[in-house]
């Protein structure tokens, strides 16, 4: 009996040869591949995590928003000149629909949306969930995202915020944001 030809497999970026479709490191019967996707497939079904695979998120608010905001909105590593490729809740969706009572349809509420480019709300994001962002149009300040731990508590972080201040590389988003944070602390 004949074997099979090999092929490449599909996995995107693999380029490994094989008899089937994907090679044994991406096949489905790989444990490892499957839990992973199991995680994944959870993670998607729980909670807030499935209003962005709904329908209503996908075909009018996602694309309506990125209308509206052509530019990043948030502007902190790309001064705002970047396109907006993601969308981001100003206020996190949890919080936000928690302060609504619960009720899950303000995760749409475009007053609390805005685009912005995908390096900015990957960064906001991170440092969301780290407790180290406030919106500062919402009356709380918004700490410095581009200079390091130190530069948030005083004394030799307020130092490296004036040496950043003073390279002549640093762009105008992060000279205003270190600009803002001596203005406030010193």
């Amino acid at each position: 009996m004949a074997s099979r030809a090999l092929t490449i497999c599909r996995q995107p970026g693999c380029g490994r040869r094989c008899r089937g479709r994907y090679c044994s490191s991406h096949s489905a019967g790989n444990p490892e591949q499957n839990v992973a996707r199991e995680r994944e497939r959870n993670r998607r079904a729980a909670g807030i995590r499935r209003l962005y695979d709904s329908v209503a998120w996908r075909n009018r608010t996602r694309p309506y928003i990125l209308a509206r905001d052509p530019l990043c909105q948030i502007g902190v590593l790309c001064g705002g000149s970047a396109p907006s490729t993601d969308i981001d809740h100003v206020i996190p969706a949890e919080q936000y629909i928690e302060m609504h009572g619960g009720d899950y349809s303000f995760f749409y509420d475009e007053s609390n949306l805005r685009g912005a480019c995908h390096a900015d709300h990957t960064r906001k994001t991170s440092l969301e969930r780290h407790g180290l962002w406030k919106e500062r149009d919402r009356g709380l300040v918004m700490i410095p995202v581009c200079f390091p731990p130190g530069a948030m508590s005083g004394g030799r972080g307020v130092e490296s915020l004036k040496a950043e201040l003073a390279r002549p590389a640093a762009s105008h988003a992060r000279v205003a944001a270190a600009k803002d944070f001596l203005s406030d602390n010193g």
